[in-house]
């Protein structure tokens, strides 16, 4: 029985799973270098301490959800010189596999068990607990973070060895990348031919299953008010669609619509880099 959760990194996606894990009933223990994200940490009911080893220690599952490379090596590296034998670590970000390859064999060597757990949603679904988690690595390890996953996300699937979870998400995000292009394409397309952008939005959302997705409904929205508050930051997403376009290059992928997506994306950074990915929309929606 899982009883207590640490939580390293408690940023956007970290603060949403501590704040389900709290309503849970689990015992969290946190630890983040932010002074301001740790008093709100604390705020909420959780236990900060000064270090990821002490996270660690003080839990029987731990999830990492770190924002670079050099936080996942950092965090790595402390863990490892101060280990706690049998540990369960659920790393949770979107990283390049040799990364978290080289995370998982340094804990390895000291008797810590990493599995491969990224999830699939934005800030704010997470905050809605509509997240899917990709759970990768040990078997036995992977169903002893049941209850802990099933606290944070709507749906989980297990995918099999050490790495399967992150290249389930690049899969993900590939097309979250495309069907977000697309849907501002599409919208574009209607407005300048006359059509308002919030009836193109309504009446696809709502009659034309075929067409729609998840990202038509959700950052149509958006496009729609022509507001963008970031729930996945243009400049943050460029981490992502190099790591994606790494992976798809490293095995000899065909990515051609990425590729045209990660280009809009790109013009998008250069006005709006704080703001949603959403914000590709005025890329396509140009004055003439």
């Amino acid at each position: 029985m899982v009883e207590r959760v640490g939580m390293i990194g408690i940023g956007a996606m970290g603060s949403a799973f501590s704040g389900h894990l709290l309503k849970s009933g689990f015992t969290v223990t946190g630890y983040e270098p932010d002074s301001g994200k740790r008093d709100e940490f604390r705020e909420a009911g959780g236990i900060a301490v000064g270090s990821p080893a002490q996270v660690v220690a003080a839990s029987d599952v731990t999830i990492t959800s770190l924002p670079t490379m050099q936080a996942l090596h950092d965090v790595a590296a402390d863990i490892a010189a101060n280990p706690t034998q049998g540990a369960v670590i659920m790393e949770t970000s979107t990283m390049p596999l040799e990364d978290k390859q080289k995370m998982h064999d340094t804990l390895a060597s000291v008797g810590v068990t990493l599995l491969d757990c990224p999830v699939s949603g934005t800030a704010k679904q997470a905050r809605d607990k509509d997240l899917g988690v990709y759970l990768s690595g040990d078997e036995t390890a992977h169903k002893t973070c049941i209850q802990v996953v099933e606290a944070i996300s709507r749906a989980h699937r297990y995918v099999g060895p050490f790495g399967n979870g992150s290249k389930m998400k690049y899969v993900a995000n590939c097309l979250v990348a495309i069907h977000t292009a697309a849907a501002a394409e599409a919208i574009a397309m209607g407005v300048k031919g006359g059509l308002d952008a919030g009836l193109i939005h309504d009446v696809i959302s709502n009659t034309s299953p075929a067409a729609s997705s998840a990202m038509f409904k959700l950052r149509g929205e958006l496009m729609v008010d022509g507001d963008f508050p970031a729930q996945m930051p243009l400049a943050l997403f460029k981490k992502d669609t190099t790591v994606i376009g790494g992976f798809g290059r490293s095995v000899g992928a065909k990515m051609p619509l990425f590729d045209q997506a990660e280009a809009l994306y790109a013009a998008a950074r250069e006005n709006h880099p704080d703001e949603d990915i959403a914000a590709v929309y005025t890329v396509l929606n140009t004055p003439d």
